[in-house]
């Protein structure tokens, strides 16, 4: 009964697992890859929309990936470079 406690850890892992397993490629037409990757690389935690509704300078993206990725964010450093680039060319800071 000792597994019964550890269910959480066990359906989590199971999901990651899934996600990992998935076949990510992008299939539609009017995505970029950059949209595609934010997708999957941040919004197996939280919505698009919480990024979406910000505006940052490129450095201050930057920051916010490391730090999403330090949080347990599954993105290579390539992936987190084109996602910081695609998030500042759309949501960059007011001037």
């Amino acid at each position: 009964m000792a597994w019964r406690k550890r269910l959480p850890q066990i359906v989590a892992l199971l999901l990651v697992a899934a996600f990992t397993l998935l076949d990510l490629s992008c299939t539609s037409e009017d995505r970029s890859g950059e949209e595609h990757l934010l997708e999957v690389g941040c919004g197996v935690c939280h919505s698009t929309d919480t990024p979406l509704s910000k505006r940052k300078t490129l450095e201050g993206w930057r920051r916010t990936v490391k730090a999403m990725r330090s949080r347990g964010a599954r993105i290579s450093d390539q992936e987190a470079e084109k996602i910081v680039n695609y998030l500042y060319r759309i949501r960059p800071a007011e001037k």
